[in-house]
């Protein structure tokens, strides 16, 4: 008269809990956002806030921080983060942020400048690099004309997807973005090797051989992926 559902003990059995991992598992990903699903999505934004705080602090030239403003030091842009309000997906491959600079000066209150950019996105590093290719700034001329002016060329923008992630396709059109590719889903432990090898670095009395096992195990998963994530 007992439930189907548990063992001699009375638990429920193990097939109710989800299931484990035992070993890395490559997984085919196709993925495609509308703007709204882009401008919701935290992790997204994050890559590119990290892409324009890249070109604010190395790709604008003398001429372009003083346009944007004539309050702020060359220092005070070396140290600036960039906050996003709002993503346009334009097609073409190219979107428009409309952002922020967010300087925080010593002594004073965090100064917002606002930035308006258009950029296209590009892969490189075989899929697991997303690249801000032709960067460009976008300002208004006489008579309220919208004038680009390009980033410095030397400043290269570009978002590590890490070791366990790889993009065969990024394509950005008119109010969606499709992705394609490939990402490696791993047992529990090992997805926090690099987790463990941080706390134990900063760590003064961390065991060094506790810390080179991690380090093995870190190292084991990269080369793992690499291998899984060549493959189709």
């Amino acid at each position: 008269g007992g439930s189907a559902f548990a063992d001699r003990g009375g638990s429920p059995k193990s097939a109710m809990a989800p299931p484990t991992i035992e070993e890395p598992l490559a997984v085919s990903l196709v993925c495609s956002m509308t703007e709204a699903d882009v401008n919701g999505s935290p992790p997204v934004i994050y890559i590119l806030e990290e892409l324009l705080t890249f070109l604010v602090r190395y790709g604008l030239s003398a001429g372009l921080r003083k346009a944007l403003s004539a309050d702020l030091r060359y220092d005070d842009f070396n140290t600036t983060k960039v906050k996003i309000a709002r993503v346009e997906l334009c097609g073409g491959n190219s979107l428009r942020v409309d952002a922020a600079i967010c300087a925080e000066r010593e002594g004073a209150a965090t100064t917002e400048i606002p930035l308006k950019v258009r950029t296209s996105l590009v892969l490189e590093d075989d899929g697991r690099v997303i690249i801000a290719d032709n960067p460009e700034l976008i300002t208004r001329g006489l008579f309220g004309s919208e004038v680009l002016i390009p980033f410095m060329p030397l400043a290269k923008s570009g978002a590590d997807l890490g070791p366990d992630f790889r993009l065969t396709k990024l394509a950005v059109l008119a109010g969606t973005i499709v992705a394609e590719g490939i990402v490696v889903v791993r047992p529990p432990d090992t997805m926090r090797a690099a987790e463990q090898i941080a706390t134990l670095e900063n760590d003064k009395a961390a065991e060094a051989e506790e810390l080179a096992a991690l380090r093995a195990l870190e190292a084991e998963k990269r080369r793992q992926s690499a291998a899984m994530l060549g493959s189709r």
